[in-house]
């Protein structure tokens, strides 16, 4: 992935740059770099990634929830 695709991905999953580096951990250069790279290091690509799915499954845990409680 390149960087520029790797900042499209972060911007569509919702995130700044910032707000993605501090999810992260990093300072935000450290994410910035990415966005610059030529070629992603995959680390990042994956952390992107299992945070995307981390939230998806928070939300379908939400719904569930929500019908359990209907259903009861």
């Amino acid at each position: 992935m390149t960087g520029a695709e790797f900042k499209e991905a972060i911007r569509t999953a919702g995130y700044t740059q910032a707000a993605f580096a501090r999810e992260m951990g990093v300072h935000r250069e450290t994410i910035g770099k990415q966005c610059q790279a030529t070629s992603v290091d995959r680390m990042w690509v994956y952390a992107l990634a299992g945070l995307i799915a981390g939230e998806g499954a928070s939300a379908v845990t939400s719904i569930v929830g929500k019908l359990d409680e209907v259903n009861s």
